[in-house]
């Protein structure tokens, strides 16, 4: 018969050390940034199309309020693909086979990223509708 232990008896056993300071983690996290976006098409995407956004931004003058608007949603986009991309390669980790179950799970984090999106275009046209005074 398998007893599960209480959560809190169990050890957890880390490889590195979790006593790091601030700027040790800031730096594996942006290591962890570059390798992925150099290695990931999707990632590639979402920093062209932040790239776009900031080259509008900056061509048309929009408020500030714009600014801030579009750069939000443009980071939001950016970490929710790195998050999908995350439970990727976790399922693909924990079990290589196909599995219809995993799958769901793929492409609910994927809808993640999509309605992300959408929400950022949405604020793209309508800061191109405010600049240009075509909206009330």
């Amino acid at each position: 018969m398998n007893v599960r232990k209480p959560a809190s008896s169990l050890k957890v056993k880390f490889t590195r050390n979790n006593n790091r300071n601030v700027w040790e983690k800031i730096r594996d996290g942006i290591r962890a940034i570059i390798s992925t976006a150099k290695t990931e098409k999707s990632i590639q995407n979402q920093l062209w199309g932040a790239l776009a956004m900031l080259a509008t931004l900056a061509l048309l003058q929009p408020a500030i309020f714009w600014w801030g608007l579009c750069l939000f949603g443009s980071t939001l986009c950016l970490t929710m693909e790195f998050f999908n991309t995350s439970i990727e390669q976790l399922a693909d980790y924990l079990n290589p086979e196909y599995d219809p179950r995993i799958g769901k799970i793929k492409d609910l984090a994927a809808g993640g990223t999509v309605m992300a999106g959408i929400g950022t275009f949405v604020v793209g046209v309508l800061m191109i509708l405010d600049t240009f005074a075509l909206l009330g």
